[in-house]
């Protein structure tokens, strides 16, 4: 028994970094090495599910099951969905079909998350697998800004986001990589606050500031945007949530006292950084000049013709509103900003139902196990403050529908869904 839990702990590592860090080959085969990530992935997850359980998920409660069905049944509807609306293209190409394998793959992640944390000695392994990620994704960033090995960085994205030094490797884009580097921002910033061991405080004081780096040298208006919203919205109300299991006020003050000391820091290195390095983030700061100056939204604007695009199409018929125009790879290659994105292709009941209901219930639990006392919370409170981003990200990009990013995505969804109940079967 010991024999095989090793190999599934040892599976699902092989998994979760082929997820994070196997090589797309972009310099080669362009945007479409996403399939091998995700092609890849559905195929591992598949062998891991029948190796190791048979397609099987052990539940411990009816309410439990009540949840997990209701979230692998929005994955089925978004299957029907995107067979529906294909049916509606207006020009149907052999690539539109490419997008029925999203609801398939995610499905198969949540599922391998929810077997992989089917035991509560299990739910550690979630930091480890993140720590190792975040140093990974850190190695490749700092090899692409740096152009050590230029052949690598050519490996995972675009030549012109190497030339420019805008940091994206390992993901295709930089505002990929600066969404991605918002959770450990998240998850160092909480520990900053939340340490008990001063050195542990620093440690992390550090590497926030390091994550923070990270999305300042992608150049991505997004990840700033995002970036400021958490540290002055989502990051206080996450921290209030957890102290509304507190009634100690002492505890409460110190932290009050403490975060104003942690955003001042931010603010210093934020200055530090555009001193010394305002010309090599010249792409980031000219964008934000012209927003503040001119009104100039750049390419923010051909986000908000796209999202206009879509609400004329979508006003033209009923079932268009409600299932999109499917993929149409033909008309439009790529809505890239999400509500744009679901809106056009699969209509509002889509982003209804497949985004918001999902992304709704895993925050509901999040904060259920962040009130519960006797938990250490840094990881949940983290993962609440990277999702409760999303509605906003959306305006700008899909990511929950990018490679690297969905797998994460989905796999701390099922961690979420198995947390709960497992640590409320806790005695």
């Amino acid at each position: 028994m010991a024999f095989s839990i090793k190999h599934e702990v040892i599976a699902i590592y092989l998994i979760f970094f082929y997820a994070i860090a196997f090589p797309i080959f972009y310099d080669r085969l362009g945007s479409a090495g996403a399939i091998l990530i995700n092609g890849g992935l559905i195929v591992f997850c598949s062998l891991y599910l029948f190796n190791f359980s048979r397609f099987k998920i052990p539940i411990h409660s009816d309410q439990e099951k009540k949840i997990i069905l209701i979230i692998i049944s929005v994955f089925g509807f978004y299957f029907f969905s995107i067979s529906a609306s294909t049916l509606l293209s207006e020009r149907l190409i052999f690539r539109d079909l490419y997008e029925l394998h999203r609801p398939v793959l995610y499905t198969l992640i949540f599922c391998s998350s929810l077997y992989f944390f089917k035991k509560i000695e299990h739910l550690k392994h979630l930091k480890i697998l993140i720590s190792l990620s975040f140093i990974i994704v850190v190695f490749l960033g700092i090899n692409h800004y740096f152009r050590i090995e230029d052949s690598l960085s050519a490996l995972y994205t675009k030549r012109q986001n190497i030339i420019t030094e805008r940091v994206s490797t390992p993901f295709p884009n930089p505002y990929d990589y600066s969404f991605y580097m918002l959770w450990p921002f998240c998850y160092f910033f909480i520990r900053s606050l939340t340490g008990n061991v001063l050195h542990v405080k620093v440690i992390s004081a550090v590497l926030c500031l390091l994550s923070s780096t990270g999305v300042f040298l992608t150049q991505s208006r997004t990840g700033l945007i995002l970036l400021v919203l958490e540290v002055f919205l989502i990051l206080p109300v996450t921290l209030l949530i957890e102290n509304t299991r507190n009634i100690n006020i002492n505890i409460i003050s110190k932290k009050i006292f403490q975060y104003p000391l942690i955003i001042l820091l931010v603010i210093c290195f934020t200055i530090i950084v555009y001193n010394f390095y305002a010309s090599e983030l010249s792409y980031l700061i000219v964008g934000i000049q012209r927003i503040l100056l001119e009104g100039d939204l750049g390419t923010g604007q051909t986000r908000v013709n796209l999202m206009a695009l879509a609400l004329e199409k979508a006003n033209n018929n009923f079932f268009v509103v409600l299932l999109g125009h499917g993929p149409s790879k033909a008309i439009l290659e790529n809505p890239e900003a999400g509500y744009a994105y679901f809106i056009y292709r699969y209509g509002f009941l889509t982003l209804i139902l497949f985004f918001f209901l999902p992304l709704f219930l895993s925050c509901f639990y999040l904060i259920k196990i962040i009130r519960r006392k006797k938990t250490d919370s840094t990881i949940y409170m983290a993962i609440l403050a990277w999702y409760l981003s999303l509605p906003v990200a959306y305006l700008s990009t899909n990511f929950t529908e990018q490679i690297r990013l969905s797998f994460l995505y989905y796999f701390l969804m099922g961690f979420i869904v198995k947390s709960y109940f497992l640590l409320s079967n806790k005695k």
